[in-house]
């Protein structure tokens, strides 16, 4: 889901798909959010 959204804004943002500050956006939010889920899951 957080990978769907990022790339949504970026495509907001930059008026087109593809852009690589767009798929940076969502490789940092995906791996953000996995490390979220893991951490409360250990906890």
């Amino acid at each position: 889901m957080a990978g769907v959204l990022m790339l949504l804004m970026g495509l907001i943002w930059s008026g087109q798909d593809g852009k690589m500050s767009s798929y940076a956006a969502m490789v940092l939010a995906c791996a953000t959010s996995q490390w979220l889920l893991t951490r409360e899951q250990q906890v």
